[in-house]
């Protein structure tokens, strides 16, 4: 049995790895890029970057999964 903190922290892994492949499933299913998401939402590229490499325990937060998920790029 692996303790409390151990397990907790595989769970964050976890969410955040699906956050993070849930944006970038929506960002090539509309065939823009970070920099297109970026500048239409004002999120800082870098912050795509750090959900991408796990920097700071860094992961998609809801109120900018909004932003981006209402992003019209037709």
């Amino acid at each position: 049995m692996q303790p409390k903190n151990e397990e907790r922290r595989e769970n964050v892994i976890t969410k955040y790895e699906a956050s993070y492949e849930k944006y970038e499933e929506l960002r090539d299913a509309k065939g823009v890029r970070d920099a297109d998401v970026a500048k239409e939402t004002g999120i800082y590229q870098s912050t795509f970057t750090d959900w991408k490499d796990k920097k700071k325990n860094s992961s998609p937060k809801l109120d900018k999964l909004i932003r981006i998920g209402s992003i019209d790029f037709s």
